[in-house]
């Protein structure tokens, strides 16, 4: 009976916090960020409704495709199609992905961030980075690890590069200055001997949260790897 009541007491505990516990969350309009707080259930369930949501949305995109590069160019397509430049008239608003996608439009970064996210659920290491151009302005590619390389990507400006029908990487660009100004010519402002140089001293690593910790695995993981690692020496 002791037990019972040290279960039950433990259940109703863990039931109070979740409903009266409160957590914030966050969302930026116009670059402007509020941060108010939600009930811990709220967040949770949101948290496994978009996590099947991007699941969802990869495997339809991917469905029937074997090869790594149909399966980038079709997350690459759909995210052309369907996240669209940001229009002037309307509010910039930066919270989940989810609801970029739900929108329909992002600025430069919304929309590498929605396809990095794909790629990642997708199964392809992926990040997006900003690049500056002489002026000083962002300019944000997307990085996909496919095949051992790194291959550049814009959703934003639908921009990618190929020759005899294979993607390119990041290495044959640097190796080839021709290369190089294709694709820096489908993204205005941005200049290829720029883009080149910052390039070489890029880190290529997904270490983003917001792109590797929305499926609860990439977040586990990413988590463990923030752990500081004690090194004993053995005297």
């Amino acid at each position: 009976m002791k037990r019972r009541i040290i279960i039950a007491a433990i259940i109703i505990a863990a039931i109070a916090a979740l409903v009266l516990v409160q957590v914030p969350t966050k969302q930026g309009i116009n670059y402007v960020v509020r941060t108010y707080k939600v009930p811990l259930y709220i967040k949770i369930i949101e948290y496994i409704d978009r996590n099947y949501h991007y699941n969802r949305i990869v495997r339809e995109i991917t469905y029937g495709l074997v090869a790594d590069d149909d399966k980038v160019l079709a997350i690459f397509s759909w995210c052309v199609q369907h996240v669209k430049p940001q229009p002037a008239e309307l509010p910039i608003v930066d919270d989940h992905q989810h609801n970029i996608i739900i929108r329909g439009y992002g600025v430069n970064d919304q929309c590498e961030d929605i396809f990095t996210l794909l790629c990642n659920y997708a199964g392809f290491e992926s990040f997006y980075k900003g690049f500056a151009s002489v002026d000083g302005k962002n300019f944000y590619v997307s990085l996909v690890k496919m095949h051992g390389a790194w291959r550049p990507f814009s959703a934003y400006y639908a921009a990618c590069i190929h020759k005899d029908g294979k993607l390119l990487s990041v290495d044959d660009l640097k190796s080839d200055s021709i290369l190089m100004e294709q694709f820096v010519r489908q993204i205005p402002g941005l200049d290829a001997k720029s883009l080149a140089e910052q390039l070489k001293r890029t880190e290529f690593k997904a270490s983003s949260i917001r792109v590797r910790g929305q499926n609860p695995f990439g977040r586990l993981k990413f988590h463990i790897e923030k752990l500081p690692i004690v090194v004993k020496h053995e005297k």
